[in-house]
């Protein structure tokens, strides 16, 4: 089956053998060699910064225990003129982010670490709920959706990794119908007042992936696999987005 998916994200998510020694201004510099156009702070949980990239935006974030690389849509404020959350087709634009990827894969400060991931969420726009549970329908073949309202199926199933025998990768799977509306509210203090606008809904089907490897695993992935076991993480959620639940 051809099918035609946008994506809203697409996420690399990193957890190093040892966060401490992660200088986030280094990393930003090697792989994006710009100054971002914000950087953002929390309590010293998050250290973020982003920049406008391709088609939307890249975020890179610190947490406790990870880094990740955001591929986000730009917001839309108008409810005149709303439209999904996409960046763009997902052929053009995973290749996009995988040329950022392969950037810092294959950088001379690469950090060890124990798991990675990739993270996607696409849509494939239509105009009534019922039109997505048919969408739906044509990709996870084993379902029938007819009358179906507020779909949700989620599903893990975990492969052996083919690039690094002995690496077990989860491949979780959401799949839902969207629908979604904009609001805005307009505040005028000084006559204690508000207006509120709505925005027709927007629909479409919806994939959310996960392709992890083993979070149980201790010891570091090797490092000379990295960018190959990323590539074999992103043919699986590709396989899926076009094949649907398949073990």
């Amino acid at each position: 089956m051809d099918v035609d998916w946008q994506v809203e994200t697409l996420r690399i998510t990193a957890f190093p053998s040892d966060l401490t020694t992660v200088s986030m201004s280094k990393l930003w510099d090697s792989v994006i060699g710009q100054e971002p156009d914000a950087i953002h702070f929390q309590r010293d949980v998050i250290d973020a910064r982003e920049i406008k990239f391709g088609n939307g935006r890249m975020v890179l974030a610190k947490q406790t225990d990870r880094i990740d690389w955001h591929y986000l849509s730009i917001q839309n404020t108008n409810t005149e003129n709303v439209q999904l959350p996409i960046i763009g087709k997902l052929e053009e634009e995973l290749n996009t982010f995988s040329d950022l990827a392969k950037d810092w894969f294959f950088s001379s400060d690469m950090l060890s670490m124990n798991r990675l991931a990739f993270g996607t969420v696409l849509l494939h726009p239509v105009n009534t709920v019922e039109d997505g549970n048919l969408f739906l329908e044509g990709i996870l073949s084993s379902m029938t959706l007819e009358g179906v309202r507020d779909f949700n199926y989620q599903v893990n199933r975990r492969r052996n990794s083919q690039v690094n025998p002995g690496i077990e990768v989860n491949r979780l799977s959401k799949w839902n119908v969207y629908s979604g509306k904009l609001v805005t509210v307009a505040v005028n203090p000084a006559q204690g007042q508000q207006a509120s606008s709505t925005s027709d809904p927007k629909i479409a089907g919806r994939l959310e992936l996960d392709i992890n490897t083993f979070p149980e695993r201790t010891e570091p992935l090797p490092q000379d696999k990295l960018f190959s076991i990323f590539n074999e993480l992103v043919d699986w959620g590709l396989e899926i987005s076009e094949k649907g639940d398949i073990e």
